[in-house]
């Protein structure tokens, strides 16, 4: 029932988003029967969440970056 009323609000007077990106390992196989894996590639994924209801969009930025071409373009938290 308390859901039901968030989802009500957010109706009514929209949602309340924060953005999240993060990136996401995955391993990228080759050979045979891919039992050898080659490197480490990364997906960067944004995450726009509504903090009343809960709902979730993602959205993918970039997809199979090695953690180079990551700094090469800019994708790490500088201070």
């Amino acid at each position: 029932m308390k859901r039901f009323f968030k989802r009500l609000i957010c109706r009514i007077f929209g949602h309340r988003n924060f953005v999240e990106v993060s990136a996401v390992p995955y391993f990228a196989y080759r050979g045979h029967g891919h039992r050898h894996y080659d490197k480490v590639r990364y997906a960067i994924i944004e995450r726009t969440i509504c903090e009343r209801c809960g709902d979730e969009y993602i959205r993918i930025l970039a997809n199979g970056l090695s953690r180079a071409q990551m700094l090469k373009e800019g994708w790490f938290v500088e201070d």
